[in-house]
């Protein structure tokens, strides 16, 4: 059972040793694998988004601009070459 003392814990540790939450770590990841798939896959941004677990482009989509700054997109059109 992974209760709410556990879950508790667990953020307890992330704090202390990545000074970030679980999430924040988790965020990072994933914006961090898709700027990888972005600048050297092959992949469309429709399967880029699929391969890490969004449903929809427009969330994947939504979710990159907020944590990057520009849309998947314009990401690939200034950093891909």
């Amino acid at each position: 059972d992974f209760g709410v003392t556990n879950i508790k814990s667990l953020s307890n540790l992330f704090a202390r040793y990545f000074h970030k939450s679980p999430l924040k770590v988790i965020n990072e990841r994933i914006i961090l694998e898709s700027k990888r798939l972005l600048e050297f896959s092959d992949k469309n941004i429709n399967e880029i988004a699929y391969t890490l677990g969004f449903k929809e482009i427009s969330h994947f989509s939504k979710f990159f601009k907020t944590h990057v700054g520009i849309s998947p997109t314009d990401y690939q059109q200034t950093y891909v070459k």
